[in-house]
């Protein structure tokens, strides 16, 4: 990667907490797979995924739901317009409509003309939308 490859910021559900505060191990397994298949699809299309989900799991209960939503956002505010972008990957346990963080994410994308990609397009055709946009490397 170098200083011109393309980020892709991993946007989608994070809710792998019971109601009782207590953590849904499978579900956060499952998630945290998801997270890691899409991470796994851009960067074999040249970009550089960042990995909100995995990043923070082991330290998530440290803030609030709002610090983390807010941290996320600062977060994408610093990728740049009109060349990094989102992946709104499909959320096996929630849908965009039902988590404010994922659709505060793709506000947040829509307001800094960032790249959108939908994960419920499937990973061939994003992977090859990825490509056709995929940047020459120092000595290509």
């Amino acid at each position: 990667m170098t200083e011109n490859a393309r980020i892709i910021y991993i946007a989608g559900p994070y809710r792998h907490w019971r109601l009782d505060g207590t953590r849904d191990a499978t579900q956060e397994a499952e998630e945290l797979a998801d997270e890691a298949r899409w991470a796994r699809v851009v960067a074999q299309a040249g970009a550089y995924p960042i990995q909100p989900l995995i990043a923070s799991v082991h330290i998530d209960d440290a803030m609030s739901e709002d610090d983390w939503v807010a941290a996320d956002l600062c977060l994408i505010a610093r990728l740049r317009s009109n060349f990094d972008g989102i992946l709104l990957r499909p959320g096996a346990f929630g849908t965009l409509a039902d988590s404010v963080g994922a659709a505060a994410e793709l506000e947040a994308a829509r307001a800094a003309d960032l790249l959108i990609l939908y994960g419920c397009q499937g990973e061939e055709r994003i992977a090859e939308y990825l490509e056709t946009m995929r940047l020459p490397l120092a000595g290509e």
